[in-house]
């Protein structure tokens, strides 16, 4: 995901947060959109942002938590490699991989 000659790369999700039936999904930010970033290092560390300012783990989980995200799901990103391996198998044979990684 890092770009040749770069020591890091930027991935963010833009997020809904338009009102709902008179309400915002996180009434904290008065906006329609909620930037959530995170950033990779080439040294394999990672750093999470919330509208460019730094956030823990946890202040991702409260907010992905709030739009009905669970980011410890297994299935809500796969890497590269993973898709395909996943596609290959059976169904039985998918759940047990599953239940492996």
């Amino acid at each position: 995901m890092i770009r040749w000659g770069k020591d890091q790369a930027r991935v963010t999700l833009v997020l809904n947060n338009s009102k709902r039936g008179g309400k915002r999904p996180v009434p904290r930010y008065s906006k329609d959109q909620i930037f959530l970033t995170r950033v990779l290092r080439r040294d394999g560390k990672y750093g999470f942002e919330i509208e460019n300012r730094a956030a823990s783990k946890q202040d991702i989980q409260r907010l992905l938590g709030r739009f009905g995200v669970d980011p410890d799901n297994m299935l809500i990103i796969m890497h590269q490699n993973m898709v395909e391996q996943f596609t290959v198998l059976s169904t039985l044979r998918s759940f047990e991989w599953l239940r492996q990684q």
